[in-house]
């Protein structure tokens, strides 16, 4: 029997293999000489195929509570994906509704191969929960936590940390301490978060002990 395809056949040379079309050859030449020529092949594009298949992606975003807009951020980074911003912004602001506006939000945007999309939202970051109970001052249109802290260890109120001749003073640069908040803060912020379901196997101690690391960081002081 003999391949009914046209079957090429290698020609040696000093650098890369050349093929020439030849007549048609018996099937068992056909099949050794098509495995010899996938050894050819570089592997990179043998695993083509496999990497050009669609899959989801992942966006991540934080955005102002019934603030989303297709503006920057949100616009460029779904748009970039092929998904229209403005359906959503519509769903975000709506499912956003009970929080303060403009309280920070994360959001995990998963967006499937058909450009259709589904998301998480997630609750306010610790230390802008922290900075907002804890009254700090407004720097530039935001809250923002102390530049110089104390450190954990001497994290009192009126406390300053290190300072130098070089250390810049703008902002709250020279700042130690920003406020403070009670244990009672504490553990409703450790609520919360262990109200995610990424957090819930945690205890509520640790997430209370997590909450209090992180305020010292920020240079808001825990009081009894």
């Amino acid at each position: 029997m003999f391949s009914t395809s046209v079957i090429c056949w290698r020609t040696y040379s000093a650098r890369s293999p050349e093929y020439h079309f030849s007549t048609p050859v018996a099937a068992e030449d056909a099949r050794a000489l098509t495995s010899e020529l996938c050894s050819y092949i570089p592997a990179s594009s043998l695993t083509m195929a496999k990497r050009a298949l669609p899959k989801e992606q992942m966006v991540k975003l934080i955005v102002g509570a019934g603030q989303a807009s297709p503006s920057p951020p949100v616009g460029p980074a779904l748009g970039s994906k092929g998904v229209k911003s403005m359906d959503f912004c519509k769903e975000f602001n709506a499912r956003t509704a009970q929080y303060i506006t403009g309280t920070p939000i994360p959001a995990l945007i998963t967006v499937r191969p058909d450009r259709s999309f589904h998301f998480q939202i997630r609750t306010p970051p610790t230390a802008t929960m922290l900075l907002t109970a804890a009254g700090a001052p407004m720097s530039k249109s935001k809250v923002r936590g102390a530049g110089n802290v104390p450190g954990p260890m001497n994290n009192q109120e009126g406390q300053k940390g290190k300072t130098s001749n070089g250390s810049p003073t703008n902002g709250h640069a020279a700042f130690g301490t920003v406020g403070t908040v009670s244990l009672k803060h504490v553990y409703e912020i450790a609520r919360i978060k262990q109200s995610e379901s990424r957090l819930k196997g945690l205890s509520l101690e640790g997430l209370a002990r997590s909450v209090v690391g992180q305020a010292a960081s920020l240079g808001v002081v825990v009081v009894p």
